[in-house]
């Protein structure tokens, strides 16, 4: 006799760290995928890869370029999805 098999996939993602090295000039995040809780946390999934993305160069200093929301020289974690897209399209590409 079979039956169905059920997966879950965890369609969520979020970035677990990311660190600022000012001397080096670069930001480099890593990104989990897994689930968002009843509660907002993130619940990364178990036995993943997690994906290291690097921003440096011309994408470093246009991470910390001032915008209409932030002054120059800072961002907040919300500001690295963009650059997160851009690598992951580079990479596509």
């Amino acid at each position: 006799m079979s039956r169905k098999r059920v997966v879950m996939l965890d369609q969520e993602e979020d970035i677990i760290s990311y660190e600022h090295h000012i001397q080096g000039r670069f930001v480099r995040i890593l990104v989990g995928h897994g689930a968002i809780m009843p509660d907002g946390s993130f619940s990364a999934s178990i036995e993943q890869n997690y994906e290291n993305i690097m921003i440096q160069d011309e994408a470093y200093d246009s991470l910390l370029s001032e915008n209409d929301t932030k002054p120059q020289g800072v961002f907040r974690k919300e500001d690295l999805w963009e650059f997160v897209d851009i690598v992951r399209a580079n990479i596509i590409a």
